[in-house]
């Protein structure tokens, strides 16, 4: 069976990446590759160091979620596309 990724966009909304993986195990690997980009990207925003200069508010939950990290990704099956014949 093939696995798909879904990411959850602010726990609300399934956004399908159309990335499909052979073993669910490879799925939640994705997954968890996405979650720490989306960490390293949150530290090394010039926002997240300089929160006053860019206007955005102080909360650290605020950063997060702005920076995605508060969205989750989800494998489920793969339905292949019927082939024409």
């Amino acid at each position: 069976m093939k696995w798909t990724l879904i990411v959850v966009v602010f726990g609300a909304m399934p956004v399908q990446t159309d990335l499909v993986f052979n073993t669910l195990d490879d799925c939640l690997k994705a997954e968890e590759q996405m979650r720490a980009e989306y960490t390293r990207a949150y530290d090394h925003c010039a926002a997240t160091k300089n929160r006053p200069e860019f206007g955005h508010s102080t909360t650290r939950q605020f950063m997060r979620t702005r920076m995605g990290l508060e969205n989750r990704g989800t494998c489920i099956p793969h339905k292949a596309e019927a082939q024409a014949q």
